[in-house]
């Protein structure tokens, strides 16, 4: 019996803070072992992990690409930003909502794109996180879409987005932009973010 063929005892390895050993767990040929490794990783929160975790995210099985999104959100290490951008595309929705909070959680101007960009996608958690993450990043150029998504079909993804507009500060000043374009905009917002709160 190979190393791969026995189950490891996570949470014995997560009591340790065994990264290490976690990360070789990463590899194992049990699905479930290798999401709760991820998981445990993303608890520890321990650095060493963090390229591990981003190879996890290429994994055959949704469940540990979702465990793998959400540890690297927790540890928030910059070089995780453009392979959590990836994950955005990821054909499971739970792997591209976690994507988007572990990128809310970074908060890196990176991500304001893709994100803008998911807040079309079909999965409403998907669109409410993005609205989120684009809250905490706070780009002037998320103020269009983010409009946009104050007319989504579902309450969390409006509010979400309110809540982001209120924040891209942000506003107020935007409104004497040197840009046309972004004081409409900008005003637009504002209109906006008050009719929703009464």
């Amino acid at each position: 019996m190979g190393i791969f063929d026995r189950k490891p005892n996570i949470k014995k390895m997560k009591k340790r803070k065994d990264a290490e050993e976690l990360i070789k767990a990463l590899g194992h040929k049990d699905h479930t072992v290798r999401s709760n490794a991820a998981e445990a990783l993303g608890k520890i929160g321990d650095k060493q992990a963090v390229e591990p975790l981003i190879q996890t995210l290429k994994d055959a099985d949704r469940g540990v690409r979702n465990s793998a999104a959400d540890a690297l959100g927790k540890i928030g290490d910059k070089q995780a930003v453009e392979p959590l951008i990836q994950a955005l595309k990821d054909a499971d929705s739970f792997v591209r909502c976690n994507a988007a909070y572990a990128l809310r959680k970074i908060g890196d101007k990176r991500a304001v794109e893709p994100l803008i960009q998911a807040l079309k996608d079909s999965d409403l958690f998907v669109r409410s996180n993005a609205a989120e993450a684009l809250r905490k990043i706070g780009d002037k150029r998320a103020v269009e879409p983010l409009i946009q998504a104050l007319l989504d079909l579902h309450s969390s993804v409006r509010s979400n987005a309110a809540e982001a507009l209120r924040k891209i500060e942000t506003l107020t000043k935007t409104l004497e932009d040197k840009d046309e374009g972004v004081r409409i905009a900008a005003k637009e917002a504002l209109e906006m973010v008050k009719t929703k709160e009464t």
